[in-house]
């Protein structure tokens, strides 16, 4: 069985890649991903709350995962501005 860490990882570029190229390539632009991106999300979360029998503070998730998204952000942009340099 896979560490977590390396598990997110090892999907993490793929899902991205997943998601981004084929909308980009079939002449999609930004918002296009973004409204595939809010389905994708929206799925995840309505199956987990699914699986987990419901009763979730969707105000709490969402705002979870944004402060998650914000701060995952943050790193992808500061590991690129290292490896520029």
């Amino acid at each position: 069985m896979k560490d977590l860490c390396d598990l997110h990882n090892e999907l993490a570029p793929k899902i991205v890649a997943e998601i981004v190229r084929p909308t980009i390539n079939n002449g999609g632009k930004t918002s296009d991903v973004l409204v595939l991106l809010e389905s994708v999300a929206g799925g995840v979360l309505a199956t987990l709350e699914i699986m987990a029998g419901g009763g979730a503070d969707r105000d709490q998730v969402v705002g979870g995962l944004l402060e998650g998204v914000r701060q995952r952000w943050d790193q992808i942009l500061e590991d690129r501005r290292k490896s520029a340099n």
